[in-house]
């Protein structure tokens, strides 16, 4: 993702995934009539996935409670491209480094986040991230942790319920299968 940042000449920049689309033929005139964000470096909106042929729609968690993981998917969030090429993904992170980059807006400035009233991404499942879980949820917990250093016990106590339940759910899908 780093790579490509130099190669891009728009104001804003999305990343889709293999399998990943914009929800539909409007998405992206919806964002260009609507772009009155001077002062924003990140814009997003809602992910649709496909489960067993049903399309589902995810909200956005609330912004608050990002020290929990990553509450936008990354297929749903424009970011500034001038921003992002100042501010490339830490490599630091295999699984998380999206979830990094916007918790360091977040932290920076969370009025230069806005959410946008519209579904942006249809993605797959069981993308890289959802597949190696326990890795993410880990790397979310070190980043959680690095900024919230007032809060560390509860941290540490939601992280460990977190992982210890992703190991049950790839036993149980394992089990399934």
């Amino acid at each position: 993702m780093n790579k490509s940042v130099n190669y891009c000449n728009g104001e804003w920049i999305i990343f889709m995934n293999s399998g990943d689309k914009f929800f539909d033929n409007n998405t992206l005139n919806f964002f260009i009539k609507n772009n009155h964000f001077d002062n924003k470096i990140v814009l997003y909106g809602s992910t649709s996935f496909l489960r067993k042929n049903k399309l589902y729609i995810k909200e956005p968690v609330n912004l608050n409670n990002i020290w929990k993981g990553m509450p936008i998917c990354h297929q749903s969030m424009f970011i500034r491209t001038k921003f992002l090429r100042a501010n490339l993904f830490n490599l630091k992170y295999t699984y998380a480094s999206d979830y990094n980059l916007l918790y360091d807006i977040y932290v920076l400035d969370k009025l230069s986040i806005e959410k946008l009233n519209s579904t942006v991404s249809i993605i797959k499942t069981n993308g890289f991230s959802e597949t190696n879980s326990m890795n993410t949820y880990k790397e979310y917990m070190d980043i959680s942790l690095d900024n919230n250093i007032n809060n560390i016990f509860i941290i540490h106590m939601y992280y460990k319920y977190k992982i210890q339940e992703r190991k049950f759910i790839s036993i149980i899908k394992k089990y399934l299968s």
